[in-house]
């Protein structure tokens, strides 16, 4: 979700004009799409000797809402260039749009606000035991920024 949100609101043209180029090849039938046999055929191409099974676990990391399709914005959150758009800047750009109180923290409350899934109380704690290094039951910055680095 917050790829999502950075690719919509942080990237420029030009870092996803070939990105586009790419898209609208492989999507051969123009439903704006991605099916997994287009996706197989157009890497096939670009690395012919990849295997089948690589070319699904590729697209299956890609189809992020698990959809069967890759669409756009999913395709460029697979394609772009991480290290751009996961810069400092960007980072704490949406660290900051989530955290409404400016208190520095995203609790449980903010990231549920502002997360266009639900974030259950054990979503929650799972994310809080895996990252929270100071144990005070929020994510601050440095935090966030492992979370989107894993």
């Amino acid at each position: 979700v917050v790829l999502s949100y950075m690719v919509k609101h942080m990237t420029k043209p030009e870092d996803t004009k070939n990105l586009d180029k790419v898209f609208r090849a492989l999507d051969t039938d123009h439903s704006g799409k991605l099916s997994l046999g287009e996706f197989i055929e157009g890497v096939r191409k670009v690395f012919p000797k990849m295997s089948v099974d690589s070319a699904v676990k590729l697209f299956k990391k890609c189809d992020v809402d698990g959809s069967g399709e890759i669409d756009y914005t999913e395709w460029v959150i697979c394609a772009i260039n991480k290290a751009r758009l996961l810069s400092n800047k960007n980072l704490k750009a949406v660290f900051n749009v989530i955290d409404e109180d400016k208190n520095g923290k995203i609790s449980l409350d903010e990231a549920r606000s502002k997360v266009a899934f639900k974030i259950t109380e054990t979503d929650w704690k799972n994310i809080i035991k895996e990252f929270d290094e100071n144990n005070d039951n929020e994510i601050d910055f440095e935090e966030f920024k492992n979370i989107m680095n894993c």
